[in-house]
């Protein structure tokens, strides 16, 4: 009983991912399983959430769903908290949608930084590369991280629901499992 759509979406995504795609694997796939992301071995493996226990090293992070995207806790500069979605198909560190971005006074506080243009499903979108002192996802921390303060005006990085989204150049320094059905989110470091 899987849905399917016919859609041309090379147009679209190629030019960010510097190569045709063969598709999108949805939601009402995906969420039937529980999905180990191993981005070091370049697999996705899909298992029976009945029968799934977890048995890495990593560590469990309370997960929610924003309809069907996964939304964790992570914290920015030691003192700045947020929910924010994950984003397996990003190709960013961490996007922060505008409205966090100023209630932080973020554009301000980065100092320096790079402008761009970004795109995805959503369309385009100027964001401000900078780098934040520090960035927190459970027990792992990074010094320095390079992250984009979006500056959309529409589309889903205004969403006020939401801190940010955390993309792969984050989610690939691990094994990642999504277990939809327990809410839970695994980080192994890779």
């Amino acid at each position: 009983d899987a849905r399917v759509a016919v859609l041309s979406v090379n147009t679209i995504l190629a030019p960010y991912f510097w190569r045709d795609c063969a598709g999108v694997i949805g939601f009402d796939f995906i969420n039937r399983f529980v999905n180990e992301i191993d981005f070091d071995a370049r697999l996705l493996t899909l298992h029976d959430p009945k029968a799934f226990r977890y048995a890495g090293q990593g560590t469990a992070l309370p997960m929610t769903l924003a309809g069907h995207t996964p939304v964790v806790t992570m914290k920015l500069d030691g003192g700045i908290t947020g929910d924010f979605r994950v984003d397996v198909g990003s190709g960013s560190t961490v996007d922060l949608h505008t409205p966090f971005v100023k209630r932080h006074e973020l554009m301000t506080k980065a100092g320096r930084g790079v402008e761009l243009m970004g795109g995805g499903f959503g369309g385009t979108f100027t964001t401000r590369m900078v780098r934040m002192k520090k960035l927190e996802i459970g027990p792992y921390s990074w010094a320095d991280p390079v992250v984009s303060l979006s500056q959309a005006t529409v589309g889903a990085f205004t969403s006020e629901d939401y801190a940010g989204n955390i993309g792969n150049r984050l989610l690939e320094r691990f094994k990642v499992t999504l277990d939809y059905e327990r809410r839970q989110m695994w980080l192994e470091p890779g």
